[in-house]
């Protein structure tokens, strides 16, 4: 380095620290409690994995969970198909818009991303994933949901998701003994 460089730096250098001051701080606007933002819960099914698949990888959470959604309408694509795009109406009026980003019949797996809701949460990312499993002693099925959110989730917004996976559940073992009654 040449001379020239060198005061050039520690000119330039001088001026960063002199305006240092002046360069606002970051500051974080969400909860300050530390939280993972992957969220699991699991439940074991009343029912053969073969019953529950269809249903599932079609995404209609009316059927699945009627007491929580009031309506559900695909807007683009087709049931059971990759990148199609489904409408949720919650009972209390929550509209959520997921896109299907991942669906394998071998694994008995469906991903959805959360493209946009109403009213909107504090999260900038959300993707679920549901993986469906044959308990083989007893021909019933193990549902497993992760959920994963962006870093900038609230651990309010995390926590409701698990204890709203927790309600699901409940109403899903009420769908399925209906079901399983016919």
């Amino acid at each position: 380095m040449c001379i020239r460089d060198r005061v050039s730096t520690q000119s330039t250098w001088g001026i960063i620290k002199s305006n240092i001051n002046m360069i606002p701080s970051l500051e974080k606007r969400e909860s300050t409690t530390v939280t993972s933002t992957t969220q699991y819960e699991s439940a074991v099914l009343q029912a053969p994995l073969s019953r529950i698949w269809p249903v599932v990888k079609q995404l209609d959470l009316k059927a699945l969970l009627p007491t929580f959604v009031e309506n559900f309408q695909i807007l683009s694509g087709g049931a059971g198909q990759l990148d199609t795009t489904v409408q949720v109406t919650f009972k209390d009026q929550a509209v959520w818009t997921y896109k299907i980003v991942e669906i394998s019949e071998l694994s008995h797996t469906i991903s959805f991303e959360l493209i946009s809701c109403e009213p909107a949460i504090t999260a900038s990312s959300v993707v679920n994933t549901i993986t469906l499993r044959r308990v083989t002693e007893t021909n019933q099925t193990l549902l497993e949901w992760e959920t994963n959110f962006s870093n900038d989730a609230d651990a309010a917004v995390i926590l409701d998701n698990k204890y709203k996976k927790l309600e699901f559940f409940k109403d899903l073992h009420r769908t399925i003994e209906a079901l399983r009654s016919k």
